[in-house]
């Protein structure tokens, strides 16, 4: 299933098994979300993230005027 999100939402999750389950809003919890690059070029293929770096650890992932950004958590 594919969930659009408010513009400026927040949402913290762990990578576990290279994939972003997401843990807050309680709302949204225990889903996983597919993380993809962002390309200006229109046709261009879709491409999900590698999150194997992060794996065990948390990410804050925020959704800021329709665009992705994301911090792992220290």
């Amino acid at each position: 299933m594919i969930r659009r999100f408010k513009i400026a939402e927040n949402f913290i999750g762990i990578v576990q098994n290279s994939k972003f389950k997401i843990v807050y809003p309680q709302s949204a919890a225990d889903s996983f979300a597919m993380l993809i690059e962002d390309s200006v070029n229109v046709g261009s293929p879709i491409k999900e993230l590698s999150l194997a770096k992060y794996e065990g650890k948390a990410i804050l992932l925020a959704v800021i005027n329709g665009r992705n950004g994301f911090n792992e958590a220290k």
